[in-house]
């Protein structure tokens, strides 16, 4: 039987929204990345490039310093390819 994660991604890319799974699997994982995650959002995802926001400049700043890691650790878990990471300030 097939996980169900496949299948999602499998219809997804049929119907020409793959970069959406994408951003759902990386969602799904994002807690467990850092300890910073919980101060930011990953809400697009396009040709490989990360659209996060954050709650304040100074967790855009920290977010900053472990985007290579993160990235690391996205194509490790999920064996999604993250190119680069565009960070937002997005107060509450």
């Amino acid at each position: 039987m097939q996980e169900i994660g496949k299948l999602v991604r499998d219809i997804m890319k049929d119907a020409g929204m793959e970069e959406a799974g994408k951003l759902a699997e990386i969602r799904e994982v994002w807690p467990s990345l850092s300890a910073n995650a919980r101060h930011a959002e990953p809400y697009r995802l396009e040709n490989g490039e990360l659209f996060v926001k954050v709650d304040s400049h100074a967790w855009a700043q920290e977010l900053r310093y472990s985007v290579a890691e993160l990235a690391e650790e996205i194509k490790r878990r999920k064996g999604i390819e993250i190119r680069s990471v565009k960070i937002k300030v997005n107060f509450k």
